[in-house]
């Protein structure tokens, strides 16, 4: 069930919304929450969050990436870096999806690929294969999972 609740000022069609709140299930949200779900939001040194009123939180960022200068011979020649990044915030559990590109052309980029160990709730690894050594592409990547 869900409720108003409102202190009106003065005149009744004027509404002071820092004082405007909606009530859900006896929880008592103010209007922006209401109205776009966030709760919080933020940054640190390793990408940006999002929380939602239902427990979902978005995190985002970009790693840069260089692969290394050892060759590998597979069946053709190739370089890689294997990177762990690190989110913003820990997620309530180890749940959470992860998807990665990279940002502008991929030239020379063979394989990108993300994996996440589940012990962990705070992070997740991008590998990058390359046909070229030193090379380096910023990657942009997105976690969602829950906060709560």
């Amino acid at each position: 069930m869900m409720k108003v609740l409102s202190n009106l000022m003065g005149n009744e069609s004027k509404i002071k919304y820092t004082e405007v709140a909606v009530q859900r299930d006896g929880t008592n949200l103010n209007i922006k929450e209401y109205v776009d779900g966030v709760v919080e939001s933020g940054s640190n040194t390793n990408g940006y969050y999002v929380k939602y009123v239902d427990g979902t939180m978005i995190q985002y960022g970009l790693v840069s990436v260089t692969t290394s200068t050892n060759a590998y011979n597979t069946g053709f020649t190739h370089y890689g870096i294997e990177t762990s990044v690190n989110l913003p915030l820990s997620f309530n559990d180890n749940n959470f999806v992860v998807t990665a590109n990279c940002n502008g052309p991929i030239a020379y980029v063979t394989i990108l690929n993300v994996n996440k160990d589940t012990s962990y709730n705070d992070r997740f690894n991008i590998r990058m294969i390359s046909s070229q050594s030193n090379y380096t592409r910023d990657i942009l990547w997105q976690a969602i999972g829950k906060w709560k």
